[in-house]
């Protein structure tokens, strides 16, 4: 091969070469910092010094300058023991993008009219409570719940109410109120209940029952401030009791499991008046004492019909 040849070779290689080049660099990603091409390669200027020849001249390749690929990035996955409490708060937890709401800040919902009908709180003791209210602005039912689990729904129109009351040991009440009279019914978790009903000027009849079922019924006047009691004992005791003003005086009826059956009165002061004592078996007692105390008599009955009548007088 001459030398000729071999220049001719070596320029098409070049050629071919830069051809290669430019096409592998049009192909790359652009990135932001390299210049432009114009400007790192200078444009062609013909060279006037030299002699002119009509003979083709290879052109000669001027290398680019090589650009590193940008490498692609791959999203990171940061552990959560890696970040801060906060952030895994927010991340983990689907409430995070909830409001928040202080229990200074409650959450009210108007109507139309903008008049606020719907209010939801927690006070800074615990208490959640809803509140409905009226166009008007007045409360219409509130429903709450204390923090120690104490649960109290409560309808109020003007001056009459409703409640109905569950605390946290079982206990459960339903009150009635106007500003005349009212109902109570309470009903404990040891198997008590009791039922109230309120009049004007204090009177009132209360029904209650005891755990052990004692039951008992107080019926309580207005003015006067009497009183009349009737108890059943579990152990077959039956009393009917009327009392006075000052709780001391009044008639007292009472029997006993064994069948006695006692009546008795007593004068004011709570002193003995008389009394009447009969038995299962026949027998029958009636005494009489003065309201000092130093005079007494009776009469007695026996069971086999044997009457007799005794008195007692002073210094004897």
């Amino acid at each position: 091969m001459s030398t000729t040849e071999r220049v001719m070779l070596y320029a098409v290689a070049l050629v071919v070469g830069g051809m290669l080049l430019l096409d592998r660099g049009a192909a790359e990603p652009k990135v932001a910092s390299p210049a432009p091409v114009s400007q790192a390669i200078p444009a062609h200027q013909p060279n006037t010094d030299r002699p002119h020849s009509d003979a083709p001249r290879p052109a000669r390749a001027t290398p680019l300058p090589r650009t590193a690929a940008p490498q692609s990035v791959e999203p990171q996955t940061v552990a959560p023991e890696t970040m801060a409490p906060e952030i895994v708060a927010k991340e983990q937890s689907p409430a995070s993008t909830s409001p928040r709401h202080s229990a200074m800040e409650p959450i009210i919902i108007q109507d139309a009219a903008g008049h606020p009908r719907v209010e939801l709180l927690v006070s800074e003791d615990g208490r959640a409570q809803l509140v409905l209210r009226s166009s008007a602005g007045e409360p219409g039912v509130i429903l709450a719940v204390d923090a120690d689990g104490d649960s109290v729904a409560t309808i109020i129109r003007g001056d009459r109410m409703g409640k109905i009351l569950a605390t946290r040991d079982g206990d459960l009440s339903l009150t009635l109120t106007s500003q005349k009279s009212g109902i109570e019914a309470t009903v404990s978790d040891d198997g008590a209940s009791r039922f109230v009903l309120t009049g004007q000027e204090n009177a009132q009849t209360a029904m209650s029952v005891a755990p052990n079922g004692d039951a008992e019924i107080r019926v309580t006047g207005s003015k006067s401030s009497a009183e009349a009691i009737m108890r059943v004992l579990n152990d077959g005791l039956g009393q009917v009791t009327v009392r006075g003003k000052d709780a001391e005086d009044g008639p007292n009826m009472l029997r006993l499991a064994d069948g006695v059956a006692i009546l008795s009165t007593q004068l004011p002061g709570g002193k003995p008046g008389g009394s009447m004592v009969t038995s299962p078996d026949g027998a029958s007692v009636i005494a009489v004492q003065s309201p000092d105390g130093k005079n007494a008599a009776s009469l007695r009955m026996n069971s086999d019909g044997q009457a007799k009548i005794s008195t007692t007088e002073p210094g004897k």
